[in-house]
């Protein structure tokens, strides 16, 4: 399997299998180019290709804080497992590359948040050595 970041040209690829991360329909193209230039500025979308086909996805961002001695930290977001190869190793592949890219970009710690109801994504980033941190507040300002 080969992990790399994701080109322009494979924005349709990264759409149609970000959608199966909530059952949603893929962002038009048009609108997924104009966010895609955008979360570039953040951060690095890639995806897992084995056999030509995408299989897997996650998008990964450092950020500075003027805490922990100015160390970088890094956040990884959007981690989708294409619906029919799930439970075969892909998504602790994806996870073992988020967790190397960010040691590598020097960051002090690799954050995640996780929809709460999703408990079979909870075990598995417990059995990656994730540990439960803090609480996640959101509100909705749509």
């Amino acid at each position: 399997m080969e992990i790399r970041s994701v080109s322009a040209d494979e924005l349709p690829v990264l759409l149609a299998l970000l959608s199966e991360l909530d059952d949603e329909p893929p962002i038009p193209l048009d609108q997924g180019r104009q966010l895609f230039a955008q979360a570039r500025q953040c951060g690095v979308y890639y995806m897992a290709w084995k056999e030509g086909v995408a299989v897997g996805a996650f998008y990964l961002l450092f950020y500075v804080t003027l805490i922990h001695a100015g160390q970088p930290q890094a956040l990884v977001d959007s981690v989708v497992v294409a619906r029919d190869r799930r439970r075969e190793g892909i998504g602790r592949q994806l996870m073992t590359a988020a967790l190397d890219l960010a040691r590598r970009g020097g960051a002090g710690k690799l954050a995640l948040s996780s929809n709460i109801k999703r408990a079979d994504a909870h075990r598995f980033y417990d059995a990656l050595g994730f540990r439960r941190h803090g609480v996640s507040f959101v509100v909705d300002l749509a």
